[in-house]
């Protein structure tokens, strides 16, 4: 064994040296020797604070600035107070028609449902008749009131003609058509009212109450193709157009009528009295003028719209409008006046002076076609709807924009109540009642300011003529000339 493995050199623990560190203090002042100077400075500790922080100061409070409120938009002419929904349809409501005297509207829709409404002076206080008959089941088509709003006549897709009361109560139904029933118009009052109806034919039937056969009609097979649209001229005439572009004049008698039942001689070959050549494409419309015994006016998918004179033997054609660039849908005459709307799928309205054969204004703020419009019972103002979903109230004597409304959806009817004080307009599964107000005042503000206008615009022109005149004296005499009058 080696000597380190003996009992004499065993090694303990207090015989192993320990190893110091240098210095007997941990955290002791550090000397620190300056490279610029040679003198030593030590770095005392930063004693401890007694006193507590002192409290940070918050900034002065802003002044207080009071919120401007901005004032409430001038009022206009014509203000939506309020709107309602009627609900009771489930398709597309392609039907609304106001009484003429009262407060009652019906509508239709292509879920075959036909509802009688009685609008009252709450949303809440409105109720409604569904016009449910041992025969209404197909769809509504077209409706007319009687002239003192008793009775209406609906016209259906499978070619029926329906009488109901005004409390909704149905009362006869026949069948003078074997296609759908494009358009019905009823002539008289509600004790025996006689119903013209269009569709694969004309047809006028006569309702007499109290007799075993309650309905006399008459047809009339003259005319090519299906007829759109049937105007009453007189108790005894009528007007027929179709979709071929034809319009013809046919004649009723009912006295001849009851006799050649009676005598079993009935014949359906009634020749039309006279026709009116001119429209290239389907007729939608034919209006009589109001008041007048000849004057009519016609529009058509070729465009235009054509004013006639019946009286005339020879050339009925007064004149041939054709401003419009798509097909002309409605047309509709101011009473008392010589004075024609017209509405088309160029996306616009136009304002017509009849007796010149000139467009006065042309009215356009829709984003689409123009589906309906309707004058207000005082003539002044007009209301438009169409597939944009807007609705938009124009001034019907100067045609400028006076307020809109942004409608539920594309809008299929569009029509003011017999009031004014109401205006109807449907949609998808919707009627909504829109509640007008008036203002007179915005009317004599916006009439002076648009004279202003115009007064600014002739002193613009004026003095426009005055530099050109300095400039050519010989050139711009007949402007001088045409100055003077003015001014006179």
């Amino acid at each position: 064994m080696g000597c380190c493995a003996s009992v004499s050199n065993e090694v303990t623990p207090c015989d192993t040296p320990v190893k110091q560190r240098p210095g007997s203090t941990f955290f002791q002042e550090k000397e620190i020797v300056s490279r610029v100077t040679t003198q030593s400075t030590l770095v005392p500790t930063r004693p401890e604070s007694k006193e507590s922080p002192k409290p940070l100061l918050k900034p002065p409070p802003k002044p207080y600035v009071p919120v401007k409120v901005k004032p409430p938009p001038p009022k206009k002419e014509i203000e939506v107070g309020s709107s309602s929904n009627l609900d009771g349809h489930l398709q597309y409501v392609d039907l609304a028609q106001w009484a003429p005297h009262s407060d009652q509207l019906i509508t239709a829709s292509t879920d075959r449902a036909a509802i009688l409404w009685s609008i009252g002076r709450l949303p809440s206080d409105s109720g409604n008749t569904n016009l449910e008959g041992p025969v209404q089941e197909s769809v509504v088509t077209s409706a007319s009131w009687s002239n003192d709003g008793d009775v209406f006549a609906l016209g259906h897709d499978d070619g029926k003609v329906s009488l109901w009361t005004k409390s909704g109560d149905h009362v006869f139904s026949w069948w003078p058509h074997e296609a759908p029933v494009n358009c019905v118009s009823v002539s008289g009052d509600g004790s025996s009212p006689a119903v013209l109806s269009a569709g694969d034919c004309a047809a006028v039937s006569q309702y007499v109450p109290g007799l075993d056969v309650q309905e006399l009609t008459q047809l009339y097979f003259s005319n090519s193709s299906d007829l759109s649209w049937v105007e009453w001229v007189s108790q005894d005439k009528f007007l027929a157009a179709d979709v071929a572009g034809n319009i013809e004049l046919h004649n009723f008698d009912l006295s001849r009528l009851k006799r050649k039942i009676a005598e079993g001689k009935y014949e359906d070959k009634e020749k039309a009295h006279r026709t009116f050549p001119g429209h290239s494409l389907g007729v939608y419309m034919v209006k009589m003028k109001p008041g007048s015994s000849g004057t009519f006016a016609s529009c058509s998918v070729d465009c235009t719209v054509r004013i006639w004179d019946m009286r005339e033997k020879e050339d009925s054609l007064v004149h041939n409008l054709e401003d419009h660039c798509g097909y002309v849908t409605s047309i509709e005459w101011i009473p008392d006046s010589n004075i024609l709307l017209s509405a088309s799928f160029d996306y616009t309205l136009k304002i017509w002076d009849t007796k010149h054969g000139s467009l006065l204004h042309s009215l356009e703020k829709h984003r689409d076609a123009v589906s309906q419009f309707s004058i207000s019972p005082d003539n002044k103002y007009l209301v438009s709807a169409g597939r944009d979903g807007d609705i938009h109230f124009w001034s019907a004597e100067d045609g400028e924009l006076i307020n809109s409304f942004e409608g539920t959806g594309r809008i299929q009817q569009v029509s003011w109540d017999s009031t004014g004080r109401r205006v109807v307009a449907t949609s998808y599964k919707t009627v909504t009642i829109l509640e007008i107000n008036y203002y007179p005042q915005a009317k004599e503000e916006r009439l002076k300011k648009r004279e202003n206008e115009n007064k600014a615009r002739e002193d613009i022109a004026d003095k426009r003529e005055d530099h050109e005149e300095k400039e050519d004296p010989d050139k711009n005499k007949h402007r001088r000339k045409h100055r003077k009058k003015k001014h006179r």
